[in-house]
């Protein structure tokens, strides 16, 4: 279980009190393949959200595809994410200045889930991965680092350990990384 201080630290991080919850969103964008509990908390969470693969989907396909939902300090839903999911590689963490929606920042999601790969053939792209995306994100070309972002300006995700936690900042010369522990 983790220490509530950790879970402090890494709601500061999402939430900072140097500005207010009416400035900016957090989302979610969870990987349902990495834990079966994580769709059913979704849908129960009670919060906005939906799954980023389009519909009509089989039950297992549904409960194993990428989601989003979006978060607020004070859910429920977002301390027991934190205290299950992080350091599980469960997913990762956006942050969007308002007035942008979970419609919004869904369809900019939606379009990172596929790749053509070197033969030109479509591949998945699992970004929400932790692991995945911590790597790939400094190796971007300014244009890359657009297009993942896209109405987000910040990404935070879990480190190699979960003592860990990376945040990404789009800016005009790419990504900026920063490493801070929790």
């Amino acid at each position: 279980m983790m220490e509530q201080t950790t879970l402090s630290h890494i709601i500061n991080h999402l939430w900072p009190e140097d500005t207010t919850s009416d400035q900016h969103s957090v989302y979610a964008v969870l990987d349902g393949a990495r834990d079966a509990q994580i769709e059913p908390m979704v849908r129960a969470s009670q919060l906005p959200h939906d799954c980023l693969y389009y519909a009509p989907l089989s039950d297992d396909l549904r409960a194993a595809a990428p989601h989003i939902v979006e978060l607020t300090a004070d859910a429920d839903f977002t301390r027991q994410l934190l205290q299950q999911g992080w350091g599980q590689s469960w997913g990762i963490f956006l942050i969007a200045s308002l007035p942008t929606n979970l419609a919004t920042v869904r369809h900019n999601c939606r379009k990172l889930n596929f790749v053509l790969g070197p033969s030109g053939q479509k591949m998945l792209f699992r970004y929400y991965d932790p692991r995945v995306l911590r790597t790939y994100l400094p190796t971007c070309t300014l244009d890359e680092v657009q297009t993942v972002f896209g109405p987000v300006k910040e990404i935070i995700m879990e480190g190699e350990k979960a003592t860990l936690l990376h945040r990404f900042q789009h800016g005009e010369q790419g990504s900026k990384a920063t490493l801070y522990n929790v």
